[in-house]
């Protein structure tokens, strides 16, 4: 593993618990009562967001995000879709086993793509950034 890659993924690390962060406090406010009837097990955190779809997003998202930066391939596109396929059936999972509301899915979903969309704010900025410094060595 490069030094470049250990630092990624300590910055994934990050958003994963920024992520698990900002969905307990929206889970605090929202404070919204789960379905009544589970099919496996009884929760007992609040329902919305979806935390499962939140972090499903936020790790899953910035992986998708870094193959849509890379170079077009056959194989790049197989990825993003495995990804997409991978987060849908876990917000099914979650409606399915009687766990969430689907606007708790929603919610999630939502939750998790704003922390993918700042990290793909803060990957383009480093890049160029590393660009730039690179141009002026």
């Amino acid at each position: 593993m490069t030094e470049r890659s250990a630092a990624e993924l300590q910055d994934e690390r990050r958003l994963i618990e920024a992520a698990k962060r900002d969905r307990n406090a929206f889970k605090a406010l929202y404070d919204r009562a789960r379905p009544p009837q589970s099919l496996v097990f009884r929760e007992t955190s609040a329902s919305y967001p979806s935390g499962h779809a939140t972090l499903v997003v936020a790790f899953w998202g910035v992986w998708a995000m870094y193959l849509m930066m890379g170079p077009r391939s056959s194989a790049r596109i197989a990825g993003i879709v495995a990804i997409v396929v991978w987060i849908l059936a876990i917000g099914w999972s979650r409606l399915a086993l009687g766990a969430h509301y689907l606007s708790d899915v929603i919610g999630g979903y939502l939750l998790g793509l704003s922390f993918v969309y700042v990290a793909t704010i803060v990957a383009r900025w480093l890049e160029r950034r590393t660009a730039a410094q690179s141009k002026a060595d």
